[in-house]
């Protein structure tokens, strides 16, 4: 069983640092909301997933304006994994533990739109 998820939007770590999460309207906590909402709408009220699932992470980038920037494809993982927990946490699934595969990759995009695309496969 495949599950699929496709998030419009640059994909980077949406809290910064505790002292601006605990402010109500900040920008970082509005795009993570939008990222939420853009997952919830895909998973459509289903039941969060248990068991063990393998995640395909595709984080898409915009092409650099110039020939030297590349700052994205350089970014660590880390936090583009943080990313990913920070808004699929309670969306998709309820607990980090239903991953037990995991496959990242990091590129520039041909369409110029930056996304994230999740791919999870059931584990038999």
């Amino acid at each position: 069983m495949l599950v699929t998820y496709t998030i419009r939007g640059v994909p980077v770590s949406v809290i910064k640092s505790s002292h601006i999460a605990r402010k109500v309207l900040d920008p970082y906590n509005l795009r993570k909301m939008n990222y939420q909402q853009q997952l919830s709408h895909q998973h459509n009220d289903k039941p969060l997933l248990t068991g063990a699932w393998a995640l395909q992470a595709h984080f898409l980038f915009e092409p650099p304006r110039n020939k030297q920037s590349k700052l994205f494809v350089q970014m660590p993982i880390t936090p583009l994994l943080r990313f990913v927990d920070e808004i699929a946490h309670g969306v998709i699934y309820d607990s980090e533990c239903v991953i037990h595969k995991l496959d990242v990759d990091k590129k520039y995009t041909d369409t110029n739109e930056a996304q994230t695309i999740l791919i999870f496969r059931r584990i038999e």
